[in-house]
């Protein structure tokens, strides 16, 4: 998704570039000429960055959710282990129990 929108970013910054080019021819003004060479130059840039801020935007994504991930595993380990411990305490509580009872009963 984070390259979908660095695409975007870069395509929208080409296409701003060229309407600016077309602007200046219409009024008269040369590609070549400084001021509009350093707009065209001033917009591919600001597009640059844009896609490069999204492609980071989406890695840090991208980290966020592989630590909730392994968060979540964690976790589901721990309880795991708890319930499984639970588990054992109660079957030894039951069969303490009926033992008692089997010998006294």
């Amino acid at each position: 998704m984070g390259q979908r929108r660095a695409l975007e970013e870069q395509r929208q910054a080409e296409l701003l570039a060229s309407r600016a080019l077309a602007v200046a021819a219409a009024g008269g003004g040369g590609a070549d000429d400084p001021t509009v060479s350093k707009i065209i130059a001033d917009i591919r840039g600001e597009g640059a960055y844009r896609a490069a801020l999204q492609m980071y935007d989406a890695e840090e994504q991208s980290r966020k959710l592989k630590f909730e991930g392994k968060m979540a595993e964690f976790i589901g380990k721990e309880e795991y282990e708890t319930a499984r411990m639970e588990a054992i305490g109660t079957l030894l509580g039951t069969g303490a129990s009926m033992a008692k009872t089997v010998k006294y009963g």
